[in-house]
């Protein structure tokens, strides 16, 4: 892979963590641990995901993969509430959880000289429901997470022609 683009996907992956990791703290006060940061779609079954496209500086999707378990605990967090079963509200929260950490990602874009980045509201997604193809090639990088022991995953698709512009010389 072009050294260039290793280090660019890196960069979406050092942003990635940070903005999960700050919403985990400052907004939903739960711990999280991390894990690597891998390129290719996440490991995790999605019983739940969210789904944020960006525009301008940075053309790609985020998404945002969880368990049911993990699903429930991030958004009941959000919440500031205990709750056993799936709900609309819940579904809100999940979404806006999502939302919480693409803005924060966007944030870091925009920082690091990408531009201004545009962002679409969060658009959910359950069981037998795939995110939206994108048509053309892909990179992914994700990272996955644990809160109490259940996974979820943070993940940017990029298409790769957009990709390769980021580390033209």
């Amino acid at each position: 892979m072009n050294e260039n683009l290793n280090v660019f996907l890196l960069d979406i992956g050092s942003a990635i963590g940070e903005a999960v990791g700050e919403i985990a703290e400052t907004m939903l006060f739960v711990p999280i641990e991390a894990g690597a940061v891998s390129l290719g779609p996440c490991s995790v079954t999605m019983a739940h995901g969210a789904w944020i496209a960006l525009d301008g500086g940075v053309m790609a999707r985020f998404h945002l993969i969880a368990t049911d378990t993990s699903a429930l605990r991030l958004s009941c967090a959000l919440l500031g509430d205990s709750r056993e079963t799936w709900d609309d509200e819940l579904g809100d929260a999940f979404g806006e959880v999502a939302n919480m950490i693409a803005g924060g990602m966007v944030t870091r874009f925009e920082n690091h000289s990408h531009g201004s980045v545009g962002m679409t509201p969060p658009t959910r997604v359950t069981i037998g429901e795939p995110f939206p193809e994108i048509r053309s090639e892909v990179v992914i990088v994700h990272q996955e997470f644990t809160l109490e022991g259940e996974p979820f995953a943070a993940e940017m698709v990029f298409p790769l022609d957009f990709a390769l512009t980021k580390v033209s010389p």
